[in-house]
């Protein structure tokens, strides 16, 4: 079975972050990082322009004069955990940065987003692709697991077109006027295309075509639509069909519109980037660069602008404006103007993230600009702003819009909640609508995975990097003979030896252990979850679920695109059925099905999910498999030395999309999958090695295959949120890099029926690469090759952890009557966590969570959002997100009613929280436990119904702030100032649902109520 990835190698970082601006002083021109040194964080000084926000600095000098009258502006755009944000900056304001809009919606797991971003040719629309970076680390996730919307530049509206497109590079594809191209893949190895037209002025579909064809690279012109298909640029007709029009010099990887009704496009010739000029008369030549010196971008008047190594290329009226630039660009201002080099998220280079519940997200991006007019080259920080206009994306098709500021009418809605599912024990939220015809919806009621969500006899401990370098060192030193205690993390389990239970396999023909090179380890856990064991939610000493691929079956977003392909009326966010169960540090997915009884022991199981160190032993075992399947097919690179960290890029080639093996296809084929061969043109020809240029590559991850991505992490670390390496880098050869093939055709010919230049036109099996094997490292040796570098011996012990935050409580304050009390914690059994708590004693109630309603598929979907944490009294609680208490018809989750209620709009989202105590006297102060961190909410409304009589039914509604724990740490919060009389039934109560709120709120806490005299 091959191994699909998990996910970003970026994490979400909770951190409030300071507005700089540029450095005022011009930088002096830089080459290109060194290869093989760290890219050098952008140095940031003091606003330079008081009030702006990354402005040019002496404008008058570096804008031109006419700067102030200027019309021209930069439309660009960064992902982070927060969203998919659009940012402007104007020339006539020194080109200050402003956040036009912002695209999100909630993920339940952490993470963060991408996307890739157009303008149209009046400047008016900008239109994103853009989805959960995860997605874009899956096949499925670049060909079809995007979202598309229209963002007004001037307003900052946004709405969204359609959901299920592509998130390639070359997506979407903006012309003169504002119709916009965007596509669809589908079939083996992503060889259906459907070409979707977009109006971008009303924001609606005009047209979608389908082909048979791969067609890449779309260009919307005057004179039709283009892309190119089989290595050739090619008219798209109404019906599918396409017409060769140009055969290009070399692969083509930007094909713009130009102002003649003409195309310009550029390709790649060997290490050359050559740029020519379509008419229907043919091409002209209009020169070449070296192949990493030469861009074109679209300008705002129809033209195109040829950006880089300029001085060779031809002149004329039909020949793209010319601008010199010394290193490459992200995005180009309208006019021209404002060349920004690097846009680049502050999160992308960290490993550890800030957690659950720590100071509110507040974004920031570094920017480094050119100012045409002067040359100088500035760099500064630019802080998204958290009040521009939202749009919450709705996967079935439609979305939420918040303008900035806009007044919410708020409709009370009770808290009592009346939905089945009840998770007072363990596992998963259960129970479910009445439905017709049950057997024709998803599976949304029996996960496939095998260890379950939210369950507290699976929780996973956090590792800080030091742990990780450590478990990789010793595991690929076949030193790994750690134990593990009996109950380890409160998994029940037997004491194990993690070698014991993982041994190592060994490679080549006498299986010789100890040679698989840690930086490959390291790369690959990097890439796979960001060094993460537990969930994104988690730092370093948290325990929570653990870190999950798509459990849920949903790219674990809260409604699933495939909802809207199967004209799905009921918005359906769980189908475990396409589950992956992709689970901890490496992502492991292979036998990790419930199903599956034969390739991992429950056992096993257990310590994959939930210990980082055996997950790192599994994930070794898989990767020394898949050396031996490439040794078997004789494709082993450069003489096969696996010392060499380079030798493992066949092997990291398999890992993540497979090798067929002959006999398994009936025409015949066998060999590597396609889907990461270099040489597939759904990656840019014109690629860097991932991370040489920048860590901002980190942000766009579907434009290298796997194997480039995973060697990239393991020759530029990560860095731990203080901004040191996480992990070692390698012994470099003289080159101080990894020497990695940049001969992008190299696994391209005969033998997979592929073409330089052009790739393999069929996009099935006869793709697959059966051989030769091909060396791009003559001699191979530690001079011209690296090898690894360890941080730790055989014999060195397992690091302390070194947590972000303290221990949770695990016993009452001291002045308390503890005979007296009644504690209701929100487990059932006190002793089932990672900490060593034990409260049974104490414990006295029932604590209860129930989900949507009990109408309809509601109940299922909240539980995603929903999140088992290592923190709060007895070392486990729950934490959410608030959500508006707006109310409305959601008619898409009633259809089995002839007519459907009003409840919140955000019904799919309501979790409400029990209490229900065994009181031991009925003079009762009430007290609530607040945790470390995942307490944000201010004034978050408590119902406390006593019980007593009829007047014990109404609630008294007690206010309080959640997110006083920043400055007062953990600890236990009065609710009210006085003594209460409780009877039998009461109880205490509090929903996720709260007035004020648009879409996703901040964390909201269920942790233990004390009940005490």
């Amino acid at each position: 079975m091959a191994r699909h990835p998990f996910r970003t190698p970026i994490r979400r970082s909770r951190r409030i972050l300071t507005t700089g601006a540029l450095t005022a002083a011009v930088l002096a021109t830089t080459a290109l990082p060194q290869a093989g040194a760290q890219p050098t964080p952008a140095p940031s000084g003091p606003n330079a322009v008081a009030g702006a926000d990354a402005a040019v600095p002496s404008p008058d000098g570096n804008l031109g004069k006419g700067w102030r009258t200027s019309t021209d502006q930069l439309i660009t755009s960064a992902g982070d955990e927060t969203g998919f944000h659009i940012y402007r900056a104007q020339e006539n304001k020194a080109f200050a940065w402003d956040t036009l809009s912002t695209l999100t919606a909630p993920l339940p797991e952490g993470g963060s987003w991408s996307g890739n971003l157009c303008v149209t040719g009046s400047g008016r629309y900008a239109v994103a692709v853009y989805a959960p970076t995860a997605a874009a680390n899956r096949a499925e996730g670049v060909d079809a697991g995007g979202y598309a919307a229209v963002v007004d530049t001037t307003t900052g509206q946004a709405r969204q077109i359609a959901g299920r497109v592509s998130l390639a590079y070359f997506a979407p594809a903006c012309g003169a006027g504002e119709r916009v191209l965007l596509s669809r893949y589908s079939g083996p190895e992503g060889r259906t295309t459907e070409v979707i037209a977009v109006d971008a002025e009303t924001a609606k579909v005009t047209s979608t075509v389908r082909s048979e064809q791969q067609i890449t690279n779309l260009a919307p012109s005057a004179q039709g639509d283009f892309g190119v298909a089989d290595g050739s640029v090619v008219r798209i007709g109404s019906d599918g069909r396409t017409e060769k029009v140009a055969a290009p010099a070399g692969r083509v990887f930007t094909l713009n519109a130009a102002p003649d009704g003409g195309l310009d496009l550029l390709s790649a010739k060997e290490q050359r980037a050559v740029a020519e000029h379509w008419t229907p008369n043919g091409l002209t030549g209009l020169g070449d660069a070296p192949l990493d010196r030469l861009q074109l971008f679209r300008l705002g008047d129809g033209r195109n602008a040829l950006v880089g190594e300029t001085g060779g290329l031809k002149k004329g009226a039909e020949a793209p404006v010319a601008l010199p630039a010394e290193k490459p660009v992200a995005a180009l201002s309208q006019q021209g103007h404002l060349a920004a080099e690097d846009i680049q998220p502050a999160w992308v280079t960290r490993a550890v993230n800030f957690g659950a519940g720590m100071e509110a997200d507040v974004p920031q991006v570094t920017a480094r600009v050119r100012a045409m007019h002067s040359g100088a080259r500035l760099t500064g920080t630019v802080t998204t702003n958290p009040s521009a206009p939202r749009l919450l994306t709705d996967a079935a098709g439609g979305a939420e819009q918040a303008p900035a500021a806009a007044a919410k009418a708020q409709t009370a809605q009770s808290l009592q909640s009346t939905a089945l599912g009840d998770i007072s024990s363990w596992g998963d939220v259960t129970g479910g609508p009445a439905t017709a015809n049950p057997a024709a919806e998803p599976n949304w009621s029996t996960p496939k995975c095998a260890v379950k969500r939210n369950d507290p006899n699976n929780q996973a401990m956090q590792p800080t990097p030091a742990m990780v370098q450590w478990a990789v060192d010793r595991a690929v030193t076949n030193s790994l003979d750690i134990q593990r205690p009996k109950d380890y993390l409160g998994t029940g389990q037997p004491a194990y030896s993690i070698q014991a239970m993982f041994p190592e396999p060994g490679i080549g023909p006498n299986k010789q252990k100890g040679l698989v090179p840690a930086q490959v380890l390291l790369g690959l856990v990097a890439q796979e979850s960001n060094l993460s064991q537990a969930t994104w939610h988690a730092v370093a000493g948290d325990a929570g679920n653990p870190l999950m691929g798509v459990y849920y079956g949903n790219d674990n977003l809260l409604r699933t695109a495939a909802d809207a392909a199967a004209n799905r009326t009921t918005p359906v966010a769980i189908n475990y059925s396409k589950g992956d169960c992709g689970y901890g540090i490496a992502q492991i997915t292979d036998g990790m099905a419930a199903a599956d009884k034969t390739t991992w022991t429950p056992a096993q199981k257990t310590a994959i999910a939930t210990d980082y160190a055996a997950n790192i032993a599994a994930a070794l075992q898989i990767l020394e498999n898949k050396w031996e399947i490439v040794r078997a097919a004789g494709l082993l690179p450069n003489g096969g030395d696996p010392r060499f960290i380079e030798n493992w890029y066949l092997a990291l080639w398999t890992y993540n999309s497979g090798f067929y093996q002959p006999g398994g296809d009936p025409s015949g084929y066998y060999g590597l999958g396609y889907r990461n061969n270099p040489s597939n043109p759904i990656y840019p020809s014109n690629r860097q090695g991932f991370l040489r240029a920048s860590y901002g590559d980190a942000a766009k991850p579907a434009n290298w295959p796997y194997q480039e991505k995973v060697l990239g992490w393991a020759e530029r670390p990560q860095n731990d949120y203080t901004g040191k390496m996480a992990y070692v880098q390698p012994n470099f050869g003289y080159i101080h890099s990894l020497n990695l093939p940049s001969n992008y055709s190299l696994f391209c010919g005969p033998t997979n029926h592929c073409t330089p230049g052009t790739g393999c036109p069929a996009l099935n099996s006869s793709c697959w690469y059966p051989g030769p094997a091909v060396s791009w490292i003559d001699n191979a040796s530690d001079l011209n090759a690296s090898t690894q570098k360890l941080a730790y011996s055989a014999s060195d012990p397992e690091p302390a952890m070194v947590a972000r935050y303290p221990k949770p409580d695990c016993t009452l304050p001291s002045g308390w009557d503890a005979a007296n009390t009644s504690v209701v914690y929100t487990q059932f059994y006190p002793w089932k966590n990672a900490y060593g708590c034990n409260g049974d004693q104490e414990k006295g109630g029932k604590f209860t969570i129930r989900t949507g309603d009990n109408y309809s598929h509601a109940v299922y979907l909240a539980q995603i959002d929903l999140h088992q944490f290592g923190a709060g009294y007895g070392g486990r609680m729950y934490f959410t997100h608030v959500y508006s208490n707006n109310t409305g018809t959601q008619p898409q989750y009633y259809q089995y009613l002839t007519q459907a209620p009003q409840v919140p709009i955000n019904i799919s989202h309501r979790v409400v929280a029990t209490w229900s105590p065994d009181l031991k006297v009925s003079g009762n102060r009430i007290f609530v436990h607040l945790p470390t961190h995942g307490a944000q909410v201010p004034n978050l409304s408590y119902l406390i119904y006593s019980g007593c009589g009829s007047n014990g039914l109404v609630p008294t509604v007690t206010k309080l702030d959640q997110s006083q724990t920043k400055t007062a740490g953990q600890g236990w919060f009065q609710l009210g100032d006085a003594r209460m009389i409780l009877c039998s039934g009461a109880r205490v109560q509090v929903s996720n649902l709260v007035d004020g709120t648009d879409f996703s709120g901040p964390d909201i806490a269920f942790d233990a109520i004390a009940f005490t005299p």
